[in-house]
């Protein structure tokens, strides 16, 4: 799916649904299907060009991802950064109206 054509069926979910009701945190797991590296690359231009990141770690790993880019098997962004995107904050936002896990209560007498 393009990212025009995930724009607009986002949108029609959203207006012509009950978007209370979608599970979102399940739809994370399908992030490198809907996520494009180009709205990261855009702002991080000469990230994979750079010849010393912030480590080495760092580095080596987006050399890795201009490798895999070149496969049969290649990675998205959102592969490894697992919680970019609204800031980093989309997991938090979510667990507060649909929480991942359920809490136990404890008697408090």
């Amino acid at each position: 799916m393009s990212k025009g054509t995930q724009g607009i069926n986002d949108v029609v979910k959203v207006v012509f649904t009950d978007a209370d009701k979608i599970d979102w945190l399940s739809h994370r797991k399908l992030r490198e299907s809907f996520v494009y590296d180009s709205g990261c690359l855009e702002c991080h231009k000469t990230l994979l060009d750079k010849a010393q990141e912030n480590g080495f770690k760092s580095q080596q790993m987006h050399q890795h991802y201009k490798v895999l880019q070149q496969t049969e098997n290649p990675v998205a962004c959102v592969s490894c950064h697992v919680t970019i995107g609204h800031n980093g904050e989309l997991r938090n936002e979510l667990n507060k109206t649909h929480p991942e896990y359920k809490y136990k209560k404890e008697n408090a007498e």
